[in-house]
């Protein structure tokens, strides 16, 4: 799988709504993350889960996060996500 199928693969599973398709390139990017480069907004806008879980470990600064989340309709992020932010922001 290279960058475009990464993406494209994304971008049908989500307008699919074939959830395990996603998580299987959630789990690709995790052991693989030069397979395309995702945002904090973009792996929440594609549902990345445990990618997002890294890419909150990597994070500096809680305004970078804040930036980050200005970008995503908050009212369509799932629970476990929300919950990962809401972790991020009470640890730092």
């Amino acid at each position: 799988m290279d960058f475009r199928d990464a993406r494209k693969t994304l971008e049908y599973a989500q307008k699919y709504k074939v959830s395990n398709v996603i998580q299987l390139v959630d789990q690709a990017l995790r052991f693989d993350p030069s397979l395309f480069e995702v945002s904090i907004s973009k792996a929440i806008s594609y549902g990345l889960n445990h990618y997002l879980a890294d890419l909150l470990r990597k994070q500096e600064s809680l305004e970078e996060l804040a930036e980050e989340l200005k970008k995503v309709n908050l009212e369509t992020m799932s629970g476990e996500i929300m919950k990962k932010c809401v972790k991020f922001f009470i640890e730092h």
